[in-house]
């Protein structure tokens, strides 16, 4: 018979790092297996923004890939590459967050 395993997905925190630095570690570890370099570089300061602003966290995490899109259609369109915001979505609609979380 087998059990399942309630815990958390993904590696566990290092153990010299308190949680805030596990937190850290954790993003930048994703952004980088994501592919996300305008999050993994901008989240420190967008975090500390939504903070000050008291932005929900949907509008956090929107604001961040916003952030992202925005980065990736200006290098893609730069240098004429296809990207995955240019190659999934009409000229229209790439990356519009804000008509799916709309300001609250």
């Amino acid at each position: 018979m087998s059990t399942t395993d309630t815990t958390a997905h993904g590696p566990p925190p290092r153990r010299d790092a308190g949680p805030e630095e596990a937190v850290d570690t954790a993003i930048d570890e994703a952004c980088r297996a994501l592919h996300l370099p305008t999050i993994r570089s901008r989240v420190q300061e967008m975090g500390a923004d939504a903070v000050r602003q008291r932005s929900s966290y949907k509008d956090f995490l929107a604001d961040l890939l916003e952030a992202e899109c925005a980065e990736e259609r200006a290098v893609g369109c730069g240098r004429g590459v296809v990207t995955r915001a240019t190659a999934s979505a009409s000229q229209g609609e790439r990356c519009g967050l804000r008509s799916v979380f709309p300001p609250v």
